[in-house]
């Protein structure tokens, strides 16, 4: 069918070529309008950021922070980039640390990760997962599975770590945690927090788990838009019902 279409492409005096050069990507920054909007508003602003990283790389609350001093709770389980993470927030005593992965209950989670002496690139040294298939495929190497490692890190309730810090209604809510975003605004809104703005990370979501995380976003409120891999949400309405 494909060639014959072509043909008569041809025989019409037209020519059917295949592009193969990739579109750019830039999605338009939403969450900066969006939280000085909210931030205008509210003095009080507040934000928890889970799966902060180093706190440099393509991080979508820095300039922000630096800019406004915004004052929140930044959680990163993985030690080294943990301990990045301070550094590069140095002289910012506004902000607070956790140094934990969040989870369902308190405990000792299983993280999978680069390890640090891999001969790898070194942005691949900033993922870390719950799933070790994850990490694998994102190394992207048929040896990829001898350069991962597990570490036990420690696991505290959305809930619990907020609470642990004072901020138990915070304004914004950032997820970044490599395919467990979905299950992290879940634990989030079945908690009953509901932050102004969320934004999670979707692209490592399988297509029913997106679904599932923005029909708890309408139940709960929030309408929303996908800018490039995250998705922002904002609360609008009074919930729909319960989230669950």
């Amino acid at each position: 069918m494909r060639q014959f279409i072509k043909g008569l492409a041809r025989y019409a005096g037209y020519d059917i070529v295949r592009h193969a050069t990739p579109e750019p990507v830039a999605p338009f920054d939403v969450l900066t309008p969006v939280v000085r909007e909210r931030l205008a508003r509210n003095p009080e602003f507040t934000f928890v950021q889970v799966g902060a990283n180093d706190g440099v790389s393509l991080d979508p609350v820095r300039e922000l922070v630096l800019e406004h001093r915004l004052r929140g709770l930044l959680v990163e389980p993985v030690p080294g980039l943990f301990d990045r993470l301070r550094s590069n927030y140095e002289g910012h005593a506004q902000l607070k640390f956790e140094c934990c992965a969040i989870g369902p209950r308190e405990g000792t989670g299983t993280l999978y990760r680069v390890r640090p002496d891999a001969p790898l690139p070194e942005h691949l040294q900033l993922i870390a997962s719950f799933d070790k298939g994850h990490v694998v495929r994102k190394v992207g190497r048929p040896d990829a599975e001898e350069f991962v490692e597990a570490i036990p890190v420690p696991m505290l309730t959305l809930p619990g770590v907020l609470d642990r810090h004072g901020i138990p209604d915070p304004t914004l809510l950032v997820v970044d945690v490599e395919g467990f975003d979905g299950e992290v605004v879940r634990m989030a809104l079945d908690a009953g927090i509901r932050p102004a703005i969320i934004q999670y990370e979707w692209e490592h979501l399988r297509p029913p788990e997106r679904a599932a995380c923005k029909h708890l976003l309408v139940a709960a409120g929030y309408g929303f838009v996908d800018v490039g891999t995250d998705t922002l949400a904002v609360r609008t309405a009074r919930p729909a019902g319960p989230a669950a």
